[in-house]
């Protein structure tokens, strides 16, 4: 789960609350009534519980 941080009605980035796992590719992310949107930068690791876990999310400009 992610939160969008606005600032002055903008959307400047992005609080990642919960990284989730199991992603196999960087899901796209949108924010309902705006145009913007933003990819999921994801960690591939040998864990199973943190593997295709988000890290960090990019504003698509």
């Amino acid at each position: 789960m992610i939160e969008a941080i606005v600032e002055n009605g903008v959307v400047t980035g992005f609080n990642i609350i919960d990284t989730g796992s199991g992603y196999t590719s960087s899901p796209t992310i949108t924010v309902a009534g705006s145009d913007v949107s933003a990819t999921a930068v994801l960690s591939f690791t040998q864990d199973f519980e943190t593997n295709g876990s988000i890290t960090e999310i990019v504003i698509n400009k």
